[in-house]
């Protein structure tokens, strides 16, 4: 809520007042708050879920030479992401701090490709903390099963051998949606994945976006004329 009461949204450092809402598709419009200043950017949101969001690139890339030109993303297609480093090595660990009441997080992997590269140890720290868009975790559902997070998705194992050398693992909404997202992982690397969504993750587990669009996110001049002439 603003101070005035009214509901926002927050994206990473970006905020979106709520334009109007849909009863009949429980569709809810937000705006970019410099809207007066120029910024396209929107979203739309079902049931706490994005199913459209228009970006304004160039309002990102220099906010002192605002544009009018707006790109239409689709959520739903996720290019594969190219990662620094193996996808394995990006894992989230809770590290306690010397006085042990405290817990922080940090991905191992992204701290030790920042450290290899000359940065101080506070500042890798903080820097493998900001990255979590792209790193793996392993979190609890609400029946007590261990879940796998991955760019916002949560997988479920669906298979697992005796020697515990390949797994399985389906995107949680498998048997309800029929996603077809799987990772394959051979000796605790992955192998091979999937990540052809037919649904958007939940507004709640995207992350915020600090340092420009989502990991995920590629820009396509082509779809935005496309998008642009329809």
């Amino acid at each position: 809520m603003s101070r005035y009461g009214k509901p926002v949204l927050l994206m990473g450092l970006y905020r979106y007042n709520k334009k109007r809402g849909r009863s009949t598709d429980k569709k809810t419009f937000w705006v970019c708050s410099r809207k007066s200043q120029g910024c396209n950017a929107s979203l739309t949101t079902r049931d706490d879920t994005v199913i459209r969001w228009v970006f304004d690139v160039q309002n990102w890339l220099d906010s002192n030479e605002p544009s009018h030109k707006a790109v239409h993303i689709n959520i739903l297609t996720r290019p594969r992401r190219q990662h620094l480093l193996p996808i394995e090595d990006h894992l989230l660990k809770d590290i306690e701090r010397k006085n042990g009441k405290l817990i922080r997080r940090r991905c191992v992997g992204c701290y030790d490709a920042r450290r290899n590269l000359g940065e101080p140890p506070k500042t890798a720290t903080n820097n493998a903390k900001k990255v979590s868009q792209v790193c793996m975790e392993y979190v609890t559902s609400q029946k007590g099963k261990i879940l796998m997070k991955l760019h916002g998705y949560t997988y479920s194992l669906k298979s697992d051998t005796k020697c515990r050398k390949k797994n399985r693992w389906v995107c949680s909404t498998h048997q309800v949606k029929r996603c077809p997202g799987v990772i394959l992982i051979t000796d605790g690397k992955i192998v091979s994945m999937n990540e052809n969504h037919n649904h958007p993750p939940k507004l709640k587990e995207l992350l915020p976006f600090m340092y420009g669009p989502p990991a995920w996110y590629t820009y396509d001049q082509n779809r935005q004329v496309k998008d642009e002439s329809s």
